[in-house]
């Protein structure tokens, strides 16, 4: 369990690491171009200003950030907003210490404009807040509350809601961390889909999500969309996941196909690093990871608290 929960977050943080350089490729044959004939690996670059491997974005500085919020405070939204408000304007998380590189412009805004009693607790969609921001940071959530199902569905909800208050945003957390569960529960993923529609708040999943769950393993990959919408990045890291027999073939596919490459990466990362475990992810994508030891110390306590958690 523990090297599940460890592996969670490392693989996140790689997955994310990795397809940074490449973000805005938009086609598979633009981000082979890139890496050459080595493949996708860690490598210096100057994709937006040079950037050592292993220079992580938005992506793990605000997941690390609610992981530890939920260190230091059990669930509090409001300091979940805090943090990430520090995030974005101390670089308190980042890979660099000082830069919230990569945020977005909704989230940007949030955390700028939103005040703290203005965090909503419940769903009232807006359809300028759709992307992937909550999808990319939540996996503390399900690693943390995966012996209680309500739990999972509630505060995947909610700390969604922090800054992005959209129906398929916000359900997108919930589906995904429900699949982490899975995963420190070692249920084999074969099995995942049909054990989802079992769940007892299956049928408030919007449409859009249930389809892109029925039609898993019937999909072309030209078919896949790679815009930073939070339903296409969900549908990218599950083909990913599904179609790739090792952590590192998810998390390269998911590379591979351009578009939002890191978050694709990173999303994926984090479901297949809970389902393979850290020793499955290779030793040259975490040897280059900046920040090792900030992460290794949140991943511990995370576990920590994850393995005391009751099941109920």
């Amino acid at each position: 369990m523990k090297s599940k929960i460890v592996g969670s977050i490392f693989a996140h943080a790689s997955g994310d690491y990795l397809g940074m350089p490449v973000e805005f490729a938009s086609t598979p044959a633009q981000v082979q171009d890139f890496f050459g004939s080595e493949g996708i690996r860690p490598i210096d670059t100057n994709s937006r200003g040079t950037k050592p491997a292993g220079y992580y974005t938005d992506d793990t500085a605000m997941m690390l950030c609610l992981a530890q919020s939920l260190i230091d405070k059990g669930f509090d939204t409001l300091d979940q907003f805090q943090k990430y408000k520090k995030w974005a304007f101390e670089g308190y998380m980042s890979a660099d210490g000082k830069t919230s590189f990569g945020i977005g412009q909704n989230t940007l805004r949030k955390l700028m404009w939103q005040k703290p009693e203005e965090i909503p607790t419940a769903i009232h969609s807006n359809d300028k807040e759709g992307g992937n921001g909550a999808l990319m940071r939540c996996l503390p959530i399900g690693l943390i509350y995966h012996n209680n199902t309500d739990d999972v569905v509630d505060k995947s909800i909610k700390s969604a809601l922090v800054t992005h208050n959209n129906t398929i945003a916000v359900w997108t957390t919930v589906v995904f961390n429900t699949l982490i569960t899975y995963c420190l529960h070692n249920i084999e993923k074969e099995g995942f889909v049909s054990k989802l529609a079992t769940e007892p708040y299956y049928k408030n999943i919007p449409a859009e999500i249930k389809k892109v769950l029925d039609r898993l393993g019937n999909l072309k990959t030209e078919e896949l969309k790679t815009s930073g919408y939070s339903l296409n990045t969900l549908e990218v890291a599950l083909h990913s996941f599904f179609s790739s027999d090792s952590l590192e073939a998810a998390i390269k596919a998911s590379i591979g196909f351009g578009g939002d490459t890191d978050t694709q990466g990173a999303v994926t990362g984090g479901l297949a690093g809970a389902y393979y475990g850290y020793e499955a992810i290779p030793k040259e994508w975490t040897a280059h990871l900046l920040n090792k030891e900030l992460m290794q110390e949140i991943s511990d306590k995370i576990a920590s608290i994850s393995l005391s958690t009751p099941n109920t």
